[in-house]
């Protein structure tokens, strides 16, 4: 079986509205507008939500019970139509079906990791046959994780990677053989991430004061990692800032500021669906500075003449 767009509706509803009794449910994604489902067919992978985090499901009504089962029919159910849901855990325990609303329903992976399986037959009351019962495996993963910094060239601590455990204030000279070169982070998770962090950089007059007003390097959400991919990595690598850490030509100072906050990845953002924001995961904020300090020059020695005693 070929996977077929069941449904492609753009709204401008603020909010997901299920309409009960002969009115069918209506699905609004609130981050880009767009409602998009795709027929599960048992060659499909399974279906991926992030532990903790909530993704609808619907079954497509049989047309002969419920022919306005379109969109200029209104999206109306036969009054007589209902579903069936069940819920096989298998190792996700605390996954559970939630909001059981005629053809739709939400699974909500509580806790734990593991695979599941969803289930859903059709019935109408004004006949004695039920419909064939169809699946779809739901596998729960990890969250995306934000792991160690590194801040390559750096002498400490070691091996070159901070935490916020040890976060602080690194200070180097402009000509310093370990002045580091640039920063990258190590993110786990399903590609492509994106990343909260933020660089800014301001000058340092003589007496290590602040002066003048913070130029920002970095102060957004960005994109890490390219394409898309339903295989989790593990403390993958991305190059965030490529230096070169140095003076601004006027001040004997600069301090560099790094700010790393959350993350998401491909799978989190689909359990982002029925919220319409973002969630954000290892949020624990890490920040760190890098100080670059002009070396002083040092004056010529002045001394008295030797011909200071002539007469």
């Amino acid at each position: 079986m070929k996977k077929q767009n069941l449904l492609k509706l753009a709204f401008t509803m603020l909010a997901m509205i299920v309409m009960t009794g002969a009115m069918a449910q209506t699905v609004v994604n609130e981050i880009d507008g767009v409602t998009s489902y795709v027929e599960y067919a048992d060659t499909d992978d399974p279906s991926m939500v992030t532990v903790g985090m909530s993704i609808p499901l619907y079954v497509r009504p049989d047309v002969t019970y419920s022919p306005n089962w379109t969109s200029a029919g209104g999206w109306l159910l036969n009054d007589n139509s209902s579903w069936v849901w069940g819920i096989t855990v298998s190792t996700a325990t605390g996954t559970s079906i939630v909001n059981d609303n005629l053809n739709y329903v939400e699974v909500l992976a509580e806790n734990t990791v593991g695979t599941a399986t969803v289930s859903v037959y059709e019935k109408n009351s004004t006949i004695p046959c039920d419909g064939d019962s169809k699946e779809i495996d739901i596998l729960v993963v990890a969250a995306p994780e934000k792991g160690d910094i590194t801040i390559t060239d750096i002498a400490t601590p070691t091996a070159g990677t901070i935490t916020a455990a040890d976060a602080s204030d690194y200070v180097y000279c402009e000509n310093a053989t370990d002045l580091p070169s640039s920063i990258s982070i190590n993110l786990s998770g399903y590609p492509n991430f994106e990343l909260d962090w933020e660089a800014s950089w301001i000058a340092l007059d003589a007496n290590g004061n602040e002066t003048g007003s913070s130029t920002s390097i970095n102060n957004a959400v960005d994109v890490v990692g390219a394409g898309s991919s339903t295989t989790r990595l593990e403390n993958e690598e991305y190059s965030l800032f490529t230096g070169p850490f140095e003076l601004d030509g006027t001040n004997p100072g600069v301090k560099y500021t790094f700010t790393f906050r959350g993350v998401t990845d491909l799978i989190s953002r689909k359990g982002d669906f029925l919220a319409g924001s973002r969630t954000w995961f290892s949020d624990d904020e890490v920040s760190f500075t890098i100080t670059v300090w002009q070396a002083p020059t040092t004056g010529p020695i002045f001394h008295i003449p030797n011909n200071f005693g002539t007469l």
